[in-house]
């Protein structure tokens, strides 16, 4: 491995390079024997994962990373044996899950952990689910929201919404008025409408996002597309209440694609044809830089599955293979603060376990990798500029956190960084060039 020491006055700084994707936690060191089906990040940037792995008592968990390791979330015979965690979500200190599991009663519930214990959200048997959880979404004022293959007593689905103290079909009985087979994801936009997509269709059989906007429900037709068996997967709205989704929707060259709805008319990211795949979308998420990262089972020219990005201009694979080499389907992503995805699903390590697989700053473990880019760095001892320059790529994002994950600087383009002010301590330096994202740890005394 390379390492570079500089001295400057008042400073010493060692760089060691690290890699691109890699394990969470380091190689093995989350052991899943099952698929990882669900993930997310809370506001101190512990990583929760979740899905069809299970204990030594064949009983599904979350595992919890918290910077350094991997451990079981709570009781470890909470959930019933032989089920599975499919949807989680964290918020304001809980953390929410549903799945396969059911309760004494023989229903399927929303977990939720409160920093302490698990319980039934709601009490025991509150929400009687007679079917599997699949999303779980927070609305603008704090309600809960669940839905997946559970109906009602007239066998109608529904969306069934927690107040802080009661569950109820959001609308009314029967308002959502559709048969199934299910509910897939769920959003809402900065007026608290929700949008919600699933593996139904209208009485023209077409697939369409349904909307509540707090008195009724509608239709939005996504007029572009012809849809197949898996029907929409996926949804998210950003910050500008534009709508994506995905899932089986394909145009009228059989290729899949990521549609966005403008409060006007229907298009497909990045232009007509631009994804190039024709297989399914699971996953579609957005950083806070605009970027949209999807995944499923697009797979590229060496047959491996990957995360697609969409830069605002082209889709590409998010550090290429054979960087992360899934040998199987992408079921979930999570972005962190930093703005780096992270991912999980069916694919497995040389060990034959699956794991969560990170490009992260402050997610990265120990672990040390090479890269394939030279990239030198000096200090200018009389501006205390930290400068870098690359051989053979074009740096363009540069960000420093402290060891604890914390943002010094973020997302600064230039190739020169201001160190003059900095407490001395170990940092972790990401560079992000037009081939490689390159992560760094120094230490300022």
């Amino acid at each position: 491995m390379r390492k570079i020491i500089l001295l400057f006055t008042g400073f010493l700084i060692t760089v060691n390079s690290f890699g691109q994707w890699s394990e969470l936690g380091g190689t093995n060191s989350l052991q899943a024997n099952g698929d990882v089906l669900t993930t997310t990040i809370d506001q101190s940037g512990n990583v929760y994962a979740a899905g069809e792995f299970t204990n030594t008592t064949n009983r599904p968990y979350v595992a919890k990373y918290d910077g350094t390791t991997w451990s079981t979330l709570g009781n470890s015979t909470y959930f019933e044996a032989g089920r599975s965690i499919t949807a989680m979500t964290y918020h304001s200190g809980n953390l929410y899950v549903g799945g396969t599991f059911r309760n004494s009663e023989n229903n399927q519930f929303v977990a939720v952990y409160n920093g302490t214990s698990w319980s039934e959200l709601g009490g025991n048997n509150s929400l009687q689910a007679n079917g599997d959880i699949n999303t779980i979404a927070i609305d603008n004022t704090g309600n809960i929201y669940t839905a997946g293959d559970f109906t009602n007593s007239n066998g109608v689905l529904y969306v069934a919404r927690y107040n802080g103290s009661n569950w109820s079909e959001v609308g009314g009985t029967d308002s959502f008025d559709e048969t199934g087979p299910n509910i897939n994801d769920m959003a809402f936009d900065s007026l608290n409408n929700l949008y919600v997509v699933g593996n139904f269709l209208n009485n023209f059989s077409n697939t369409y996002i349904s909307k509540y906007d707090g008195t009724s429900w509608s239709e939005l037709n996504i007029t572009i597309a012809s849809v197949g068996s898996n029907s929409l997967q996926s949804i998210l709205i950003d910050d500008s209440d534009t709508i994506f989704t995905a899932g089986n929707l394909f145009n009228t060259n059989s290729r899949n694609f990521v549609a966005t709805y403008n409060g006007t008319s229907w298009s497909e990211v990045g232009g007509d044809n631009s994804l190039n795949q024709t297989s399914p979308i699971f996953v579609l998420k957005k950083d806070t830089n605009d970027n949209i990262y999807i995944g499923g089972e697009l797979r590229n020219g060496a047959g491996r599955y990957y995360v697609a990005q969409f830069d605002g201009t082209n889709w590409s694979e998010y550090y290429s293979d054979p960087s992360l080499g899934a040998t199987n389907i992408i079921r979930t992503i999570s972005i962190a603060s930093d703005n780096e995805p992270i991912t999980a699903g069916d694919f497995v390590n040389g060990n034959g376990n699956r794991f969560v697989a990170t490009t992260s700053l402050e997610l990265l473990s120990t672990s040390e990798f090479e890269h394939n880019n030279a990239i030198s760095f000096y200090v200018d001892t009389e501006t205390k500029l930290l400068r870098m320059q690359s051989e053979n790529a074009s740096i363009i994002d540069t960000s420093i956190y402290d060891i604890t994950g914390k943002a010094v600087t973020i997302h600064n383009p230039n190739t020169e960084i201001d160190v003059s002010a900095f407490e001395s301590g170990i940092y972790l330096l990401g560079i992000k060039t037009n081939t490689d994202f390159i992560t760094h740890k120094f230490t300022i005394q």
